[in-house]
């Protein structure tokens, strides 16, 4: 019976130590609260001494972390990734074409309204009608304008490679030269 009672003591001990845990190694928990602290931190772009300033942490353990977030980011790039990313930008402009079909044809469907509105008299229609046709016009235009920003955009893999300096296509590379 003495050692239970010793055993007993030994883990009050630890735990109370854990839970006033103020020197040394953080504890699990402490870790895990601290990263993501410092995640939130590395997401806004914040420098590591900014940081440490800011947060009283080493800055050593900052960059510790830091280090390991970006890690994570480039371990996200691996092929499977960098096709999904590829893939999605394929639907979506699929979806723009798509939307912007269908508002065309909303479209010639107002001025045939509009023209049957004028052949009527019914001026006020035919008014309503061709502010319809201009929010319409405005909306192609809108959607116009993102498909090609989304055109123009580099994907994940693309932006991998200038990160990295290294770029294998050899298309964009070369200039066509005139005979």
């Amino acid at each position: 019976m003495p050692h239970t009672n010793c055993i007993t003591l030994t883990i009050d001990t630890v735990l109370s130590q854990e839970s006033n845990h103020e020197r040394g190694r953080p504890t699990k928990a402490e870790e895990l609260q601290i990263e993501r602290k410092l995640r939130s931190y590395f997401a806004q772009g914040f420098s590591a001494s900014y940081v440490s300033q800011q947060t009283g942490y080493n800055i050593k353990t900052i960059l510790k972390h830091y280090s390991k977030f970006k890690k994570e980011i480039l371990e996200s790039e691996n092929p499977d990734f960098i096709q999904r990313c590829i893939e999605e930008k394929e639907k979506t402009l699929y979806v723009y074409d798509n939307l912007i079909y269908n508002l065309y044809e909303d479209r010639a469907e107002i001025e045939k309204l509009i023209e049957v509105s004028k052949k009527l008299g019914n001026i006020p229609q035919a008014e309503r009608l061709y502010k319809l046709k201009l929010k319409i016009t405005e909306d192609i235009a809108n959607l116009v304008s993102a498909k090609i920003n989304l055109t123009n955009t580099a994907t994940a893999g693309d932006t991998a490679k200038l990160i990295r300096g290294n770029n294998n296509d050899t298309k964009s590379d070369k200039m066509e030269t005139i005979p």
